[in-house]
């Protein structure tokens, strides 16, 4: 008899260990992003196990080598390999854990402050993306620090360091602005409104959530002005977030949509 309760206490213990490690599969506590304010990580929460190691190209983004513009929304993408089930948290921040630009949630992430996360686990390799938009002039460098989840077991941590375009004005570098896509939800087709700065080769195109090209909705030269495009969608598609680009003068703008189920 004494020996059958001393089993079931360490039944008890290990289902008690078990809870308390339990992950986070609908976004990451806030402050686990490995940088040097935060000073923690998802394994550092009593999610995962192990110690984080740094993975290179997990964070990227559509800024151009020349860097930011000031004011400027660009789309950022986070990568996560390997089969287990994924989350993340991304910060853009000073050394000193100010926030720098604003953050825009995009299909299966949230914002929380100065944090975005995910807002459901994903297996297999993940892909997140979100809208960052630039910070004010003379902001300089800008890092975006994350840590990873590829498993309970396994955690990592990676950067992306990016420059403000320091020698080029905002009107010389925006070929566009004021972008819209409505209806949103959308089902058959969309239209897509902007002002083009310059006559420019303007292209638009439909992406998956994993970013593989669907489809060229439009590919012409369009003269500068207010531009509202009237767009069809190719049929059988199934219902879902989707993305629409824009792209002119080698810029790209990223919109998020939703279609209907056809």
């Amino acid at each position: 008899m004494k020996k059958t309760i001393i089993v079931g206490l360490i039944g008890i213990a290990a289902i008690a260990m078990t809870s308390e490690l339990t992950s986070n599969p609908t976004g990451a506590p806030l402050g686990r992003t490995g940088s040097p304010a935060d000073g923690a990580t998802c394994s550092s929460s009593g999610c995962h196990f192990g110690t984080p190691s740094p993975l290179a190209n997990v964070i990227t983004s559509n800024i151009p080598a020349s860097g930011y513009v000031p004011g400027q929304t660009y789309t950022i993408t986070v990568t996560v390999p390997g089969s287990g089930n994924k989350g993340f948290q991304v910060s853009p921040q000073k050394t000193d854990g100010t926030q720098l630009g604003t953050l825009q949630a995009g299909p299966g992430t949230q914002v929380n402050g100065k944090y975005i996360t995910h807002t459901s686990q994903r297996t297999g390799t993940a892909i997140w993306t979100f809208n960052w938009v630039a910070p004010a002039a003379g902001t300089g460098n800008v890092t975006f620090y994350g840590a990873f989840a590829q498993s309970r077991q396994v955690t990592r941590t990676s950067t992306l360091s990016v420059s403000e375009a320091v020698s080029t004005s905002v009107s010389e570098m925006r070929a566009f602005s004021k972008v819209n896509v409505y209806p949103n939800p959308a089902s058959s087709e969309i239209n897509l409104a902007f002002n083009l700065t310059r006559n420019s080769l303007t292209e638009v195109r439909l992406l998956d959530l994993n970013g593989k090209e669907i489809s060229v909705l439009h590919n012409q030269t369009l003269e500068s002005g207010n531009q509202t495009l009237r767009l069809n969608l190719p049929g059988g598609l199934n219902g879902g977030h989707y993305f629409v680009t824009l792209k002119a003068e080698g810029q790209m703008k990223t919109l998020p949509i939703f279609v209907k189920e056809q």
